[in-house]
């Protein structure tokens, strides 16, 4: 994961959590509580490309987020 910026993980409740790597920054510190729509934060600036990976878990297990969208 060292590779992948910086990372959160959510936790949504009933047993699921949301993946984020790839962050520049981060707005937010482990264990806070967020408010809806609050930013967590901002993707990488300067030269080249970023990319954000997100992934939905249940458990140990990743979900298909299509449904939650």
């Amino acid at each position: 994961f060292r590779s992948d910026g910086e990372r959160r993980m959510l936790n949504c409740g009933k047993g699921y959590r949301l993946v984020l790597a790839g962050l520049g920054t981060l707005n937010v510190a482990s264990g806070q509580s967020l408010a809806r729509g609050a930013a967590i934060g901002a993707m990488p600036t300067g030269g080249g490309s970023g990319s954000l990976m997100v992934q939905l878990r249940h458990g140990q297990q990743t979900v298909n987020p299509t449904p939650f969208l």
